[in-house]
């Protein structure tokens, strides 16, 4: 047996997950260990980064509107940017991370490019989130 989601039930349910982000606090970060997201993965398994003007953690509040390519529902944040300050604290960044208002890893993603060093005045890591629901059938 397979089940397979509606169009119109994803975007709801998406459209609501997206809303709760918004008004919840929902955090990015960046992490600099080498480190892959799993199944299993815990806010533990996570290094923060910390060059220097590293801003910490980013509130997500500015999603898109859902849009729906079957199968997946899908809603893209405003992009989030990090600069380095010139100080003299180098990172690797292997990719970013999402926390929930207590502090759980709701979420990673690993850059493919990984990793990506962030080590002077005016260098940029952005990351442009995106959350997804998808029916499997």
């Amino acid at each position: 047996m397979s089940l397979k989601v509606v169009q119109a039930e994803l975007e709801k349910t998406l459209t609501a997950q997206v809303a709760l982000f918004d008004s919840g606090p929902y955090q990015i970060g960046l992490y600099k260990n080498d480190f892959t997201p799993a199944v299993d993965s815990d806010i533990g398994d996570i290094t923060p980064a910390n060059f220097s003007g590293y801003a910490g953690l980013q509130d997500l509040t500015s999603w898109a509107s859902v849009v729906f390519i079957d199968p997946r529902a899908s809603a893209t944040h405003a992009d989030v940017v990090w600069t380095h300050n010139g100080g003299g604290t180098p990172n690797d960044i292997y990719g970013y991370y999402v926390v929930d208002g207590s502090g759980n890893l709701a979420w990673a993603e690993r850059n493919a490019s990984a990793p990506v060093t962030i080590s002077a005045a005016g260098q940029t890591y952005t990351v442009t989130p995106k959350y997804t629901r998808r029916s499997e059938f």
